[in-house]
């Protein structure tokens, strides 16, 4: 697992114009989405630590993302956005 966000390609992730949840909050935990996350949520090689962190997050994004009706898919940018206020 990369774990560190200096091993994150953040400028790749913030040229896209959305991504699912799973992959926010990878991001928002300093992970790569690429490394821990597959198609059908995380991946079963993530390791337990990293796997709570992720779930933690999870709960609130998810939250905030049912509460305030923006959708499910939203550009990185939006995400990390509401993270630095939230």
């Amino acid at each position: 697992m990369k774990g560190s966000p200096a091993e994150v390609d953040v400028t790749d992730w913030a040229r896209m114009s959305f991504c699912r949840i799973e992959q926010s909050t990878a991001l928002l935990i300093g992970e790569d989405p690429y490394a821990i996350v597959d198609g059908a949520g995380l991946a079963d090689s993530c390791p337990v630590e990293t796997r709570d962190r992720h779930h933690k997050m999870f709960r609130l994004l998810d939250s905030h993302v049912r509460m305030s009706g923006i959708g499910f898919s939203q550009p990185p940018t939006d995400i990390i956005e509401w993270a630095v206020h939230a």
